[in-house]
């Protein structure tokens, strides 16, 4: 209240217009109404205040489960799944694909998991890959004055298919497996140390110079992403989260076919000459590069999720009264489901013209405008930590509240929920590389059987002390005036708050950062209708080499 009045009179030193208006003299009103909402406003502040400063997480949790609820949940498993082709592949007259979302069962326990990237089939194969000195490339060839290697991959038919741009995907994704070190060597160098590309064909001699370079990184669009909000928004620090749960995801690169074939016309291989600048022949990247091959790069790779979307047990309401009921999965008997979220809420309510579904809206939501004024019920859900201890994956209870959050009992008979279930930690200790293929598919006749390149990794979950959610409310509104080494520690704090509990490598990546800066940039970046000069920031990051150079 003192802190009120104290703004009360700067405000009719600054407007004394305005304070004449509001009856206002000093730090006190003579209106009476004015006087209670002044009284009003300091409680409302006292009782946020209080809220915030007590130890009781209900205010940030609920912050995040509106803005952010994939932090509040444990990751699923994830891993990379390899379709192996078939003979009829190489038939096609048009690519085939397998759409984001598809359904993937384990072969052994009928784990359920779902692709994330769009999977290209087409009668195409990498028949070469190699590091080669820049003295390999033809004399009449002009390359960028610092180049002192090239990186070539060739994309050759199926036996002896010809390639054409009728048959092949316009677009592939190139997963680079390897050891750590490899990897990171390939893509940072196929995506920071190449500034032009030469297409060759059939192996001529000739290189034909492509504007731009055919290659991007894939994997940071929504459309790519691991997980997804029900409302099908984009969440903030996504890519943070994913990398951390799955860092292989970002082990893939994207190659521009089309304009490989746009150039070379239907032909049996087409190769693509990537000149790579400032590596010493003999420096430890460049030594790296030199032991890349065709079996470093996979085609028709895909991240895949232990998510799927399944109904739950109905609840019956009529003739109960509950505060909260628990939600168990649908799954025909099985008990390894667990409820990842809560997708949509109905209440089934009978009338003369029959039972009547009408959805209610989640408690802790932006969309309680939307609401029928009838009805003014919201759902809200909760994870009862005694009911955990004796059902791990059923621990997920189901409250119906009225607008100020207070229980409400429904007017209707019955409640039908869809969820989004995982198998929890179950999928970890799957073994890989079945001869007939770690997943069940049934198109398999045409994508070939189906294996996991990686164990699926553990379910994540990332710590909720009251502190730390706190700090993931403030970096919401996070600026990059933070961005200068003064922002180092905070920028780690970010990092290390997405980060899996107990992660050694995790820890040991974060640590290693040394430098944190920031710059004005103006860049020509290619656009819709036109090309255009764009200006924008840099931000530089530094680190020691070292702590990113351990196996996988």
């Amino acid at each position: 209240m003192a802190i009120l009045r104290s703004s009360l009179s700067e405000f009719a030193q600054r407007n004394p217009e305005a304070a004449a208006r509001l009856s206002i003299s000093g730090e006190h009103s003579d209106d009476p109404h004015i006087e209670r909402l002044i009284q009003s406003a300091a409680l409302l502040s006292a009782r946020v205040s209080a809220r915030i400063n007590d130890d009781y997480p209900e205010l940030p949790t609920g912050l995040l489960e509106i803005l952010r609820p994939e932090y509040l949940r444990p990751f699923p498993s994830c891993s990379i799944a390899c379709f192996a082709g078939s003979a009829a592949i190489e038939k096609l007259a048009r690519p085939l694909t397998v759409r984001r979302g598809t359904q993937l069962n384990t072969r052994t326990d009928n784990y359920r998991f779902r692709t994330v990237y769009d999977v290209d089939f087409g009668p195409i194969r990498i028949a070469d890959a190699r590091y080669a000195p820049a003295t390999s490339a033809p004399a009449n060839v002009r390359l960028p004055e610092e180049t002192t290697g090239i990186l070539s991959m060739k994309f050759a038919g199926l036996s002896a298919a010809m390639l054409s741009s009728s048959s092949v995907p316009e677009r592939v994704r190139l997963f680079v497996d390897g050891n750590r070190r490899t990897v990171a060597a390939t893509i940072d160098t196929v995506l920071l140390r190449t500034s032009n590309a030469f297409v060759e064909v059939d192996e001529n001699g000739a290189w034909i110079a492509l504007d731009p370079v055919p290659i991007s990184a894939p994997g940071f669009e929504p459309d790519d992403a691991l997980t997804e909000k029900c409302d099908g928004r984009e969440s903030l620090y996504r890519v943070l989260l994913e990398y951390f749960s799955l860092p292989e995801k970002f082990d893939f690169i994207e190659v521009d076919l089309l304009a490989l074939l746009h150039i070379a016309g239907k032909c049996h291989s087409v190769t693509l000459h990537l000149p790579i600048g400032s590596v010493h022949r003999d420096s430890h990247l460049a030594q790296i590069l030199q032991t890349i091959s065709a079996a470093n790069f996979t085609l028709f790779c895909t991240p895949v999720i232990n998510l799927f979307a399944v109904p739950s047990e109905p609840i019956t309401l009529d003739g109960t009264e509950s505060p909260a009921y628990p939600i168990v999965p649908s799954e025909l008997g099985r008990s390894d489901a667990s409820v990842y979220r809560v997708d949509e809420v109905r209440l089934m309510v009978e009338t003369h013209k029959g039972a009547i579904a009408t959805k209610i809206e989640p408690y802790l939501s932006l969309s309680h405008h939307r609401q029928p004024s009838d009805t003014g019920m919201f759902w809200l859900v909760e994870r009862d930590k005694m009911l955990a201890e004796d059902a791990t994956e059923h621990d997920m209870l189901l409250s119906f509240v009225d607008s100020n959050g207070q229980p409400c009992h429904p007017a209707g008979t019955q409640s039908n929920i869809d969820l989004t279930c995982s198998n929890g930690k179950l999928p970890a200790s799957l073994g890989v590389q079945n001869a007939e293929g770690d997943f069940v598919y049934e198109n398999e006749a045409q994508t070939g059987r189906v294996s996991l390149l990686h164990p699926p990794t553990q379910s994540i979950e990332r710590p909720h002390a009251r502190d730390q959610l706190w700090d993931m409310v403030a970096m919401l509104s996070a600026g990059p005036l933070s961005l200068c080494q003064a922002g180092l520690p905070a920028f780690k704090q970010l990092l290390s708050a997405h980060a899996p509990l107990h992660s050694g490598s995790a820890k040991r990546h974060i640590d290693s950062l040394r430098h944190l800066s920031r710059e004005c940039a103006l860049e020509w970046v290619s656009a819709d209708p036109q090309p255009m000069m764009m200006r924008g920031m840099r931000v530089r990051i530094a680190s020691t080499r070292h702590a990113f150079a351990t196996a996988r």
